[in-house]
Order: C-alpha cells, then sequence, then structure tokens
C-alpha cells in the first residue's frame, strides 16, 4: 500500500512539472510561506509567554486574568476599527474608481 502511494504522488509531480505547475520550487514562494508560518507560530505562543511572564512576576491568576482580558479586549476593539476604516476606504476607492472610468480618464488615487 504505501509504495502504491508514493507512486502515486510521484505520478502527480511528473504531471505537474508536465504543466510547469511548481509554485513550491520558487524561491519566492518558499520565502513567502517560511515567512507565514514564522509569523504565526510567533501569533499562537504570544499568550502562552504573556501567561508565562504574569504568572512569574505576580503569582496570581487573577492578574493573569486581567491581563489576558485587556489583551482580548483589545484585539476586538481594533479587528472592528479596522474593519471600519476598510469598508469606508473600499467604498471611496470604488467611488472613485466608478467615476474615472465613467469619465474614461485614470484615477487620481491610482
Amino acid at each position: 500500500m504505501p509504495s502504491e502511494r508514493i507512486q502515486e504522488q510521484g505520478v502527480l509531480a511528473q504531471r505537474l512539472r508536465a504543466l510547469g505547475a511548481s509554485p513550491l520550487a520558487g524561491r519566492a514562494f518558499v520565502l513567502l510561506a517560511s515567512g507565514r508560518a514564522i509569523s504565526m507560530l510567533g501569533s499562537a505562543m504570544a499568550p502562552v509567554a504573556l501567561a508565562f511572564a504574569v504568572l512569574r512576576l505576580t503569582h496570581s491568576t487573577g492578574d493573569l486574568g486581567i491581563v489576558l482580558a485587556a489583551r482580548s479586549v483589545s484585539v476586538v476593539v481594533f479587528l472592528l476599527l479596522g474593519g471600519v476604516i476598510s469598508e469606508r476606504l473600499r467604498c471611496s476607492w470604488d467611488r472613485a474608481c466608478s467615476r474615472a472610468y465613467l469619465s474614461r480618464r485614470p484615477p487620481c488615487c491610482c
């Protein structure tokens, strides 16, 4: 069974190479994927490090709860604020581009 799976993967790789579709071979893709993976790992470890730091400094679970609640509230507030800002900018960008399309000249914001 495992040898059949390896052969199937080899056939798929050969077909992708024949089509010229090998994005994983590109240096830019490898750098992007590894950077994203490292960033996600760091983001996942931040609350753990924060918990250990607070517990080491104060030895209080109540203080830990306050710190983690403050972190969560700040994330929610900034996510909502970022959504509002992006929605406003997107609407103004859409209006500018549609006016430019109708007047057949490039928008001033491009």
